[in-house]
């Protein structure tokens, strides 16, 4: 059926192209920097962790604490940092792929109270 062509390509595809385990691309010392007190230092560690996911297209369906770390950043006093960790999470869910729907349930609530600010919204219009 239609199903078994698309779970062969998708076989296909990480036969060619194998995903990066971003566990082992991330370093721990930028994880903790994301939690920093200072803002100045969290949103330099987004921006790095962004310009890893943005380097790494397919990623393995386990993140480790990647997740938790940036999903703490959706309820962040700076809105800013808000907007950078919402795109984070949206390039980690599209370089995974299907996986990430094991994901939903435990990042999806902090996504939306992270959305549900109007302005955010807007930021994130014109950031994208």
């Amino acid at each position: 059926g239609k199903s078994d062509t698309a779970t062969s390509s998708t076989s296909a595809i990480d036969d060619l192209i194998s995903r990066v385990d971003l566990r082992t691309v991330v370093p721990a010392q930028l994880l903790a920097s994301i939690g920093d007190k200072d803002w100045k230092v969290r949103n330099e560690g987004l921006e790095e962790l962004q310009r890893i996911v943005d380097m790494n297209k397919r990623i393995d369906a386990n993140p480790g604490e990647i997740l938790n770390v940036v999903k703490a950043r959706l309820a962040d006093s700076n809105k800013n940092l808000v907007v950078s960790a919402l795109g984070i999470m949206g390039g980690i869910a599209t370089a995974m792929g299907k996986p990430i729907e094991k994901q939903y349930k435990f990042i999806l609530p902090s996504v939306l109270k992270g959305t549900k600010n109007e302005e955010n919204w807007r930021k994130v219009e014109k950031s994208g």
